[in-house]
């Protein structure tokens, strides 16, 4: 029929200009950060003849350019950012490339000072951050949460580990089976049960990150 023909005949036109945008927006970032990585001084060695970059050195590229940003301040006035969080202290500073003498000098200086407070900055462990209780919880236990479902209205505690891996372990205790009290010691066992299985390392993602946080676990042996 007419019809359903031309609504199979949108659908699929729908579909091939989300996937050209989704490809064209993949396209213009990976080419932006290949331009960023290409400034660097120290990485240009990195790029292949003819102008090609495998995979290898987009990735050695992205690792390099770990929380820094290329930002453009009031009257177009340039700037390398170096911006990250360890054990709730912020790391911040601009780095602007007229008083540096230009881009690739305040480049330099961005990674030097963002690697600096790297090897300074103090990693928490996985299991000292699963410990850290949060702004939100009312149990007083790191972990432990009181819910109420509405296939149990009398509510349960539940015991939850998700670590930096994105593994997550949960386990909850019926008020109804068990009592509120028991119910409540029964998580806070559990939870504790969870640490204790969990395999403590730095609480880090990023590559770059990462190997500074192996050097401090080296160094304090």
């Amino acid at each position: 029929m007419p019809g359903r023909e031309n609504r199979r005949s949108s659908r699929a036109v729908r579909t091939y200009t989300t996937l050209l945008f989704a490809a064209i927006h993949s396209y213009l970032r990976m080419a932006a950060v290949l331009r960023l990585c290409s400034r660097a001084p120290d990485i240009r060695w990195a790029a292949r003849p003819h102008g090609c970059w495998d995979r290898s050195t987009i990735l050695f590229c992205l690792e390099h350019m770990y929380a820094i940003k290329h930002l453009q301040a009031d009257k177009g006035t340039w700037y390398w950012s170096v911006n990250f969080s360890r054990n709730g202290q912020h790391h911040y500073r601009r780095f602007y490339e007229p008083k540096y003498g230009g881009s690739d000098a305040a480049l330099q200086a961005a990674i030097a000072w963002r690697d600096e407070k790297l090897a300074e900055a103090k990693v928490l462990g996985v299991l000292e951050f699963c410990q850290k209780k949060r702004s939100n919880n009312s149990s007083g236990v790191p972990g432990v949460h009181f819910l109420t479902p509405a296939a149990q209205p009398e509510g349960i505690w539940q015991a939850r580990l998700k670590l930096a891996d994105g593994t997550n372990t949960t386990k909850t205790f019926s008020v109804q089976k068990h009592g509120k009290r028991k119910a409540f010691k029964l998580a806070v066992a559990a939870r504790r049960e969870m640490l204790q299985r969990a395999k403590d390392r730095p609480y880090v993602y990023d590559p770059l990150a990462k190997k500074f946080a192996a050097r401090q676990s080296k160094a304090a042996i």
